[in-house]
């Protein structure tokens, strides 16, 4: 079972899947009560998705939105209100697949290259889930590509955060200042003090997953190379350090590596995959660690 594309709303948390992750099989929208792991089938999504490409959920109040569902070769947004007792989705046609999409304040954004390449121009981008229009807002200099699937989140109305964009010095965060026009940013990760975990879990800077904002603060998780073990990482937005909070108790778990991430009420959620691509665990980290 893949669970994907977390979103938080009103104490829950909304996600999809498909039976096997094929999901010309059908795709089904879900309810994940974070306190005891049980699913709730809400509807599903219209028949003909042909697959995903770098699938991701945001909310707004109790709007859900998932990107680039892939029909007949066709990029759409998938938009559902969740706040009558009838199951509806919208769907509507995007211009190009896009990455980062998430809500700041009650607007949806995301950036993409609309050829494809991010080193020949990436730009960030105002979404309207209504019609599908991609309003470019300003380029995003110095981008070469991205790794995963480019995981976003909003500490305010005004700031957006998305992780894993590489350039030509190495991994960045990458920070949207939208509160007076556009104003971009790449600050570039650095580790920070790992002296108490003794030998140091990470010899270099990690592909950072599932990027949230708990309580003002940005939250991920993330692998050494070669290795099963999972940590609880914060990130400072100002200089890009990376500090462990914690280790995951999910050793041997894998991460689902699709932003599968929820924060609310000062709590961070992420989805882990087992090795063998069946079993799942909601593992839940608070700000200090515990």
């Amino acid at each position: 079972m893949y669970l994907r594309a977390f979103a938080f709303m009103n104490e829950r948390i909304i996600c999809f899947m498909a039976p096997n992750g094929i999901f010309s099989q059908g795709t089904s929208v879900l309810s994940l009560d974070p306190s005891t792991g049980m699913l709730t089938w809400l509807g599903n999504f219209p028949a003909g998705i042909a697959y995903f490409t770098s699938v991701q959920g945001t909310s707004i109040e109790s709007s859900y939105f998932v990107v680039n569902a892939n029909y007949n070769g066709e990029w759409n947004i998938l938009h559902t209100n969740l706040s009558s007792d009838a199951f509806n989705v919208e769907r509507v046609a995007l211009s190009y697949n896009v990455h980062g999409l998430s809500a700041v304040g009650s607007e949806l954004y995301a950036f993409a290259s609309p050829t494809g390449s991010f080193a020949e121009g990436t730009f960030f981008l105002h979404v309207n889930p209504v019609n599908g229009f991609l309003t470019q807002l300003g380029e995003i200099t110095g981008v070469s590509s991205i790794s995963s699937n480019g995981d976003a989140t909003s500490c305010s109305n005004t700031s957006y955060f998305a992780t894993n964009i590489n350039s030509q010095l190495g991994a960045n965060l990458l920070h949207v200042d939208i509160s007076d026009g556009f104003s971009a940013s790449l600050v570039p990760y650095v580790l920070g003090d790992q002296s108490a975990f003794g030998i140091a879990p990470f010899t270099s800077v990690p592909s950072v997953q599932g990027i949230s904002c708990v309580h003002g603060q940005l939250y991920g998780y993330a692998s050494p190379g070669g290795s099963s073990s999972w940590y609880f990482l914060k990130i400072d937005p100002a200089t890009g350090a990376i500090d462990i909070m914690q280790q995951m108790n999910v050793y041997a778990w894998q991460s689902t590596m699709s932003g599968a991430h929820a924060a609310a009420n000062k709590a961070y959620y992420a989805l882990m995959k087992g090795s063998n691509g069946v079993d799942m665990v909601l593992v839940k980290a608070a700000p200090d660690g515990s």
